[in-house]
C-alpha cells in the first residue's frame, strides 16, 4: 500500500495491531475509536473514487444534487 497517497491522520489505522482480534494490545475503547477512524477512512476512499469517476478533485462538491 503506499501510504504517501493517505492522509497522514488514517497511517495509525496501517501500523496499530488493532484489527488483530483477541491478540490485540489495545483496549475496546481504543479500537472502538480506530473502528470510527476506519469508517472515516473507507468515506474518504469512496469520495477520492468517486472524484476520479466524475474527473473532480477530491474536496470540489458535485452540483448535481443538494447536499443534506
Amino acid at each position: 500500500m503506499e501510504m504517501e497517497n493517505i492522509p497522514e491522520r488514517f497511517h495509525i489505522l496501517f501500523n496499530t495491531d488493532w484489527n488483530k482480534g483477541n491478540e490485540s494490545e489495545m483496549t475496546s475503547l481504543e479500537r472502538a475509536r480506530l473502528n470510527e477512524l476506519y469508517l472515516e477512512y473507507n468515506k474518504w476512499q469512496l469520495k477520492v473514487a468517486l472524484a476520479k469517476t466524475l474527473n473532480l478533485k477530491p474536496d470540489e462538491e458535485s452540483k448535481g444534487f443538494p447536499r443534506d
